[in-house]
């Protein structure tokens, strides 16, 4: 049994280390075959580039052997009239002798030129030969040329149009006799047999091909003849003006300095009926002119590459997973590898060729794919913040035929609060989505934009669930040579359903702190009425003693009662000082602080009497300010009411009022010796609904009252700040109306 046990623990240890080997051996070789993959596809695509590049610089070189034959054509041709001239004494025979050997020399060009042109001495057109052997009456295919001057050999001109819209070049040579300038010589070579005798033929996989530039970027050779004529970008951006060209942009420019080299970008195959995007490989090389140039582009498919490498990786996936053996997946691998890197080392002997002609070309690809990556993620980045967020954005252009805002982009949430498609909203008014906005006010608006004169703007939106308050901020920026406004549009109906709700919250506060004044009011009244109550009944009962003892005579009746009917008018005065400061009067005068506040502190004398409170009153002003008198008394009530309850606990109690004026304002500064205000405590003390007194009935509206009223209805300032020997309030008020 011990035996048995033991086999069983060897042989399923042993499994599992062939186990491990297997699973080894498959990561190994999944490993290798993308490594090898991966070089392969690279080798590929620098082989390929490599050849587009001989190629351009082949045929461009081509072209220039070309022009050159032909400016040595010329030269000959012209070194023939002038020895004529020297043999000749007549004019008719000279002229006769040109049209033959000029002709003669057009029939053998067979079709590579295609006009030829002698001027005299006079710039007059003398001789014109064209193909096809038509008179020059029927063949004047050539806009009228204005003779050069000054020229010592044959020049290449610029490109120019035939009558037919065709594309051509002349080559102009002067002919000296002797010193004597006797004429001219053109040749004109039309750009559409260039293309056929030299570039139509060049074809890369199964849609690349060759085409020319001049040096502005114009397409003056290539295989779709509406493209001929005008500029490569203009061409493509006015074809497909939602497709980023950024690449191909990126590629003209560096085209235009005049160097050879390759390019990656994407773009549209010409004879692709959906106009797919497609990547593309590109090389360039330059005809070089006199004093200018001509830039060749080969292009090819980078799919019809890239599929190449692809099959390889998926054939080597395949012939894995068929081989149940791991030795057997190794072996295949090692022989299918050995394949690979001699068929690459066949490729390198090519590569090694040409290789010293692009030694910067594989850092300028990956710059170039560095930069493609940062483009791209710019663009994402772009695209996720103009979607992120529960704002509604907007970018309108201001159309100028119709002078309608139309919209041409918005956000995902603004299609989602509309409840419509983006299709739907873009080129339409941007005004049609408002309901109470007219087209003055959005130019007022925009305006205002322009001018940084205006940050907010308030408009009311139709969206799908109905009319919704809506706040925009706006900026204008340029794009492409339009001028854009971008429109951010948030929804405030919380917002002013919040300022609804603070108004009907700041009412009940007024209400409350009247309540609470009310109450201190009374308490006041029940102050200064103790006193004359006791006097009332102290004489009532003298009389009542009086009468009792037969001691009350009419001289003392009279004398009780005035004094009685004085002590009952002086309590109707009271009532009256604190009627009118529940009812103030309608309209606002001019009040002097001093008086105001004298006035304030006289109807809570006996609480500052009973508190053995010292008040001291010192003016410095000399104006007054405007508002409501009981107001400002409610002011100073409340502040001093609030010096007497922090003195409570004081034996030297003391109130210090000073009253100046400086910048045409009026300070009133409140020290009391009470003790100092904890500093986490102090920024609050104006909050509603703050107290520092729960335990005492405090209510927390008093300061806070007391703020609103100086700030909304004095357009004045308070605050509160400790001091050496207490805390002082300092109030701020403007001077007059």
């Amino acid at each position: 049994m011990s035996k048995n046990w033991k086999l069983y623990h060897r042989i399923r240890k042993s499994y599992r280390s062939i186990i491990a080997l297997i699973i080894i051996g498959i990561v190994t070789v999944v490993v290798l075959t993308i490594y090898s993959y991966v070089s392969f596809r690279d080798n590929l695509i620098t082989k390929e580039q490599e050849q587009l590049l001989t190629i351009a610089k082949t045929t461009s070189k081509t072209l220039e052997d070309f022009l050159d034959e032909k400016k040595k054509d010329s030269t000959i041709m012209v070194q023939t009239i002038v020895d004529d001239y020297h043999d000749s004494l007549k004019k008719d025979e000279i002229t006769d002798f040109i049209s033959y050997a000029l002709n003669n020399y057009f029939k053998i060009q067979n079709g590579k030129i295609y006009q030829i042109q002698f001027y005299d001495e006079y710039d007059q057109l003398i001789y014109s030969t064209i193909q096809f052997e038509e008179t020059l009456e029927v063949a004047a295919d050539t806009k009228p040329f204005q003779v050069p001057k000054g020229l010592d050999g044959p020049v290449i001109g610029e490109i120019f149009e035939l009558e037919n819209k065709d594309l051509a070049i002349d080559i102009t040579t002067p002919v000296v006799v002797d010193g004597e300038h006797k004429g001219h010589l053109r040749l004109i070579l039309k750009m559409e047999m260039m293309y056929r005798l030299y570039l139509e033929e060049i074809r890369i996989g199964s849609k690349g091909y060759a085409s020319l530039k001049d040096s502005d970027g114009v397409l003056i050779m290539h295989p779709k003849n509406e493209d001929i004529g005008v500029n490569v970008m203009e061409a493509r951006k006015s074809e497909f003006p939602d497709y980023d060209w950024s690449e191909l942009e990126t590629l003209v420019e560096l085209q235009k300095l005049e160097e050879s080299g390759t390019g990656i970008y994407h773009s549209i195959w010409y004879q692709d009926a959906s106009k797919k995007r497609v990547k593309k490989f590109s090389a360039f090389s330059h005809v070089k002119l006199e004093n200018d140039f001509w830039i060749l582009t080969v292009s090819m498919d980078y799919k019809e590459l890239s599929d190449l490498a692809t099959n390889y990786f998926y054939n080597n996936i395949v012939i894995i997973g068929l081989v149940p053996i791991v030795l057997v997946i190794l072996l295949f691998y090692i022989l299918n590898l050995r394949k690979n890197i001699v068929y690459l080392e066949n490729e390198q002997k090519y590569i090694k060729q040409v290789k010293a002609l692009n030694k910067d070309l594989e850092k300028d690809i990956e710059e170039r794919k560095e930069l493609e990556k940062a483009l791209y993620a710019s663009k994402e980045r772009f695209k996720r913040l103009f979607n992120a967020g529960t704002d509604l954005i907007f970018v309108l252009h201001r159309n100028p035929t119709n002078e309608t805002y139309e919209i041409i982009r918005v956000n995902d949430m603004a299609c989602k609060k509309f409840n419509k498609s983006r299709e739907a909203l873009i080129d339409k008014n941007f005004l049609s989505l408002a309901s109470n906005t007219t087209q003055i006010a959005m130019d007022n608006f925009s305006k205002c934009i322009e001018d940084d004169e205006l940050s907010v703007f308030e408009m009311d939106l139709i969206l799908a669930g109905g009319i919704t308050p809506f706040e925009l901020s706006g900026q204008v920026f340029s794009l492409d040579n339009k001028t854009l406004m971008m429109l951010i549009a948030r929804d405030i109906s919380k917002k002013k359903a919040q300022e609804e709700q603070l108004e009907r919250d700041r009412g009940l506060l007024i209400y409350k702190f009247r309540l609470v004044a009310m109450g201190e009011m009374i308490a006041n009244i029940a102050h200064q009425w103790r006193q004359p109550l006791g006097s009332l009944s102290l004489m009532i009962s003298n009389l009542d003693d009086a009468y009792d003892h037969h001691d009350l005579n009419e001289d003392y009746f009279k004398s009780t009662m005035n004094n009685a009917q004085n002590i009952i008018q002086n309590m109707s005065a009271i009532i009256d000082d604190f009627r009118y400061f529940f009812n103030p009067r309608q309209e606002k005068t001019s009040i002097s602080i001093k008086n105001q506040i004298e006035s304030s502190l006289e109807m809570v004398k006996d609480r500052i009497t009973i508190g053995e409170v010292n008040i001291s009153l010192e003016d410095r002003s000399k104006s007054c300010i405007y508002g409501f008198e009981n107001q400002l008394s409610q002011v100073v009530l409340n502040i001093i009411n609030n010096s007497i309850d922090a003195m409570k606990d004081m034996t030297n109690r003391k109130i210090d009022i000073i009253i100046d004026e400086c910048d045409h304002r009026i300070r009133v500064m409140i020290f009391n010796n009470g003790e100092n205000i904890p500093d986490e405590v102090l920024p609050k003390v104006f909050n509603p609904y703050f107290t520092t007194k729960a335990n005492q009935d405090g209510t927390g509206i008093g300061l806070y009252m007391t703020k609103m009223i100086i700030e909304s209805n004095f357009g004045g300032t308070i605050g509160m700040f400790n001091t050496e020997d207490g805390v002082c309030t300092e109030i701020n008020l403007p001077i007059g109306e």
